[in-house]
C-alpha cells in the first residue's frame, strides 16, 4: 500500500510506482483511490483529481491484465470525517457543503482509519475472494449537513466550525477543482453501499465515535 503525492505529478508518479511494483514481482498491490458514484469502474467524472485517480486505476488494470499475475485491491473511499479539523480548512469544507448542497442532500463519509483497516484486511486475506483483484467503494455513514452539525455540536458542546459563504465561494472560485467537486456532490454524489461495507468490516466508526476517539475534540467534555 502506498501514500500518493497530490498535485500535477500525481498521475505520472502513481503509474510509475505501479510499473516498479510489476517489475519487482510484488505479489499484492493495494491502492487507495476515490469513489466516483455508482459507475466508478467506467466513469472518471469531470473532477480533475478524480480523473487522475481513474487514469491510475486504468493503468493498473491494463498492466495486470497484460503483463502480470500481481493481485490488486483498489479501495475507493468517499469523503473523510478527518476533514473536520481545528483550522480554516474545516471551515471551508463545511461552508462549501452548506453553499453547494441542498439541505436534504446527504454526503457519504468514512474515517481514514477505517480505510486503513480495509487495506490491512486486503493484505491479510489476499487469498480470499473479498479483496483479491477487487475494487470496492467505502463508506461508513451518509449524513445531511444538519445531521452532521447536530452530531458535532452534541458531542463537543461547540458550534460546527464555519466561515462566511462568500469566503467559501472565493476559495472554490480560485480552486476550480474544489468547486467542480462540490457541484458533483450536489448533482451526482458518492455511490458506496454502507450496508455492504458493514458486512465486510462491521467495526466502522460512526461520526460520533470518530469525534470521541480521533478528532481534535476527542478530549472535550460531552
Amino acid at each position: 500500500m502506498t501514500a500518493k503525492p497530490v498535485g500535477k505529478n500525481e498521475e505520472s508518479q502513481g503509474k510509475a510506482l505501479i510499473d516498479v511494483f510489476l517489475k519487482h514481482s510484488i505479489s499484492h498491490f493495494v491502492y487507495t483511490s476515490v469513489d466516483r458514484g455508482t459507475n466508478s469502474d467506467t466513469d472518471a467524472t469531470n473532477i480533475p483529481h478524480f480523473i487522475t485517480e481513474y487514469d491510475i486505476e486504468q493503468h493498473l488494470f491494463f498492466c495486470v491484465a497484460e503483463k502480470s499475475n500481481m493481485a490488486y485491491t483498489v479501495l475507493r473511499p468517499v469523503g473523510f470525517y478527518d476533514n473536520v479539523t481545528a483550522d480554516f480548512f474545516c471551515k471551508v469544507f463545511t461552508t462549501s457543503w452548506a453553499v453547494k448542497l441542498p439541505e436534504d442532500k446527504k454526503l457519504q463519509l468514512i474515517a481514514t482509519s477505517d480505510n486503513g483497516e480495509f487495506a490491512g484486511q486486503a493484505f491479510l486475506k489476499d487469498q480470499g475472494d473479498v479483496y483479491r483483484n477487487k475494487s470496492m467503494s467505502l463508506a461508513a455513514a451518509a449524513l445531511s449537513l444538519e445531521e452532521f452539525q447536530g452530531i458535532f455540536e452534541k458531542k463537543t458542546g461547540e458550534k460546527l466550525p464555519m466561515t462566511y459563504g462568500f469566503v467559501a465561494k472565493m476559495v472554490m472560485g480560485l480552486n476550480k477543482d474544489i468547486g467542480i467537486m462540490y457541484d458533483w456532490f450536489r448533482e451526482v454524489g458518492f455511490g458506496a453501499s454502507v450496508e455492504e461495507c458493514e458486512a465486510i468490516h462491521g467495526g466502522m466508526k460512526g461520526f460520533e465515535e470518530w469525534i470521541e476517539t480521533e478528532s481534535a475534540w476527542k478530549n472535550a467534555r460531552y
